[in-house]
């Protein structure tokens, strides 16, 4: 009488099968986790700079006395900015704090009329 070998997986194989799978899982977590917390704080400094940008416009066209600071609610993040007149320049520069609690400082300039 013949036997008739079994064509589907042993058990060894099925378990190196599953430790590579959950390995790869195991891996792939964490990077999207920081790759999702740094997509926030990436949209938190866009965001500023492009506050930034709008309340310098208005130390530009107005004549608002300087030096001045302003605070702002950027997306749950409270941000500061700090304008002074650097010669014919206005100065606009906020502090943003970045990855594991530095501070990361952006700075624009104008032409005062």
């Amino acid at each position: 009488m013949l036997r008739c070998k079994s064509k589907g997986f042993s058990l060894v194989e099925v378990l190196i099968a599953s430790s590579i799978f959950l390995s790869i899982i195991i891996t792939l977590i964490p990077i999207a986790a920081i790759v999702k917390q740094e997509q926030n704080m990436l949209k938190i400094k866009r965001e500023a700079v492009l506050m930034l940008h709008d309340e310098l416009q208005d130390f530009l066209w107005k004549d608002t006395s300087l030096p001045a600071t302003i605070e702002r609610d950027v997306k749950n993040t409270q941000v500061i900015f700090h304008f002074e007149k650097e010669g014919k320049y206005v100065k606009g520069c906020t502090d943003i704090e970045a990855r594991k609690g530095k501070q990361e400082t952006i700075c624009l300039y104008g032409i005062s009329r």
